[in-house]
């Protein structure tokens, strides 16, 4: 968010504590006069600290439980018999991965990802856990 930005450290946080602090909401043009900036300017970093903001870090804790599963439409028979290949299932098919884990009791993260099938190519679900110890899968590797 912050990183490479022209902007001085100080008015990102300045920023941040008035948005944080306003009572409703902040316009882009009052950050523009607070801060001193272009009202183009403060809306870039309305919208950057807004998306941060907006971002649900929850971490599960205790047993997870996570599976996979695979969403998508029945591919298309060709005409002829003989040109028919059987379609895939589970891992091999062409269809979109849905990843879970859910914390017993508590909690839910899923991950959608369409080319990746292992378990240890997702840092999405790995980042939401506490403790790899912790992770119960099926049989995939």
């Amino acid at each position: 968010m912050i990183h490479g930005a022209k902007i001085p450290l100080q008015k990102w946080f300045l920023a941040i504590s008035l948005m944080v602090n306003a009572k409703k909401s902040l316009s882009s043009h009052q950050l523009a006069r607070d801060l001193d900036l272009n009202q183009k300017t403060a809306w870039r970093i309305e919208t950057c600290i807004r998306s941060v903001m907006a971002k649900d870090s929850v971490m599960l804790q205790g047993i997870i439980e996570a599976d996979e599963t695979y969403i998508g439409g029945k591919p298309r028979k060709a005409n002829k018999k003989e040109d028919r290949e059987p379609a895939k299932r589970g891992r091999g098919t062409e269809k979109t991965a849905i990843l879970g884990a859910v914390e017993r009791g508590g909690k839910v993260v899923c991950s959608k990802d369409g080319e990746r099938t292992d378990w240890t190519c997702y840092p999405g679900i790995y980042s939401e856990c506490c403790g790899y110890e912790r992770l119960r899968v099926d049989n995939i590797t």
